[in-house]
């Protein structure tokens, strides 16, 4: 969780403040509304309003992982 200040008084508007949390499918920072979000059931997360994330279970570090074994798969072939 994390903390979003914006502030705009300089330019005469006003000083606005959010909890944040990270989207679990692709790290977007999502800011805390007092009304629920999107909540993916199969990861138990928080997730953004992206369709792809909304839609299909994908965590994020599962994604890394997939990529991370790929080059590996890549390079021990030689491609």
């Amino acid at each position: 969780m994390g903390y979003l200040l914006v502030d705009d008084t300089a330019s005469g508007g006003l000083k606005r403040e959010y909890d944040t949390v990270s989207c679990k499918h692709c790290q977007a920072v999502i800011k805390v509304k007092r009304e629920s979000g999107n909540w993916c059931r199969n990861c138990s997360g928080p997730v953004c309003d992206n369709m792809e994330c909304v839609k299909r279970c994908v965590p994020f570090f599962k994604k890394v992982e997939e990529k991370l074994r790929r080059q590996a798969l890549f390079k021990s072939i030689g491609v």
